[in-house]
């Protein structure tokens, strides 16, 4: 399956520079920037203080197959919401035969985030990877798409007043945010400190017999 354009489509990209700036509020409202879908379950969850920062999203939404075309390898679904869409097949995905009209198709959108304060003196830089794999159950099957990002920032200044921090991004600018009065990790930063987020996405297509 095309699940690379699907996922495009389905999971807006986050700004994983951004978070770096914002702390746990910026985090919060990130996990929260995708709109509710009808007939989805989601789930969130968020623990440790600023600088310390874990949020676990994840919405899983059932569809169904209304259309196949073995030639063009078009599978098209039934979103809860009504919505039509048409999903393509590489060659490579397994037992796409075996898709049939009235199967279900469980889309699973995830997303993990984790801001913690590094040592000082360490390497601004930003990594980007991303793995897919194609899977077969009980005959039928199933794609997942895993996108990460690590960026790692260095702060330059810090005005202890106005709340701001000034940090030297990978491409070698600066970015000045001001920090949310509720994050009490902002009383521990300094100057040469370097502040690490890594972001995952994760966008998964399986489909199961009716």
């Amino acid at each position: 399956m095309d699940i690379k354009s699907t996922y495009s489509k389905c999971v807006s990209g986050l700004a994983a520079v951004a978070l770096v700036l914002g702390f746990s509020s910026i985090a919060n409202a990130e996990t929260s920037a995708t709109p509710p879908v009808v007939g989805a379950q989601e789930t969130t969850a968020q623990s440790g203080p600023s600088l310390g920062v874990e949020v676990d999203s994840r919405i899983v939404i059932t569809a169904e197959v209304i259309s196949v075309n073995q030639d063009t390898r078009i599978m098209t679904l039934k979103m809860p919401t009504g919505k039509i869409v048409n999903i393509p097949a590489s060659a490579d995905v397994p037992n796409f035969e075996n898709i049939h009209i009235g199967d279900k198709a469980n889309v699973t959108m995830y997303q993990s985030l984790v801001i913690y304060q590094g040592a000082t003196g360490e390497e601004v830089r930003m990594d980007r990877g991303e793995t897919l794999a194609h899977r077969s159950t009980d005959g039928k099957p199933g794609t997942e798409l895993v996108r990460t990002i690590d960026v790692s920032v260095q702060i330059k200044e810090i005005n202890k007043e106005t709340r701001e921090v000034t940090v030297q991004m990978p491409d070698g600018n600066q970015a000045t945010a001001k920090a949310d009065p509720a994050d009490k990790g902002f009383d521990g930063l300094s100057v040469g400190d370097s502040i690490h987020v890594r972001l995952v996405q994760g966008f998964a297509i399986d489909v199961v017999a009716s």
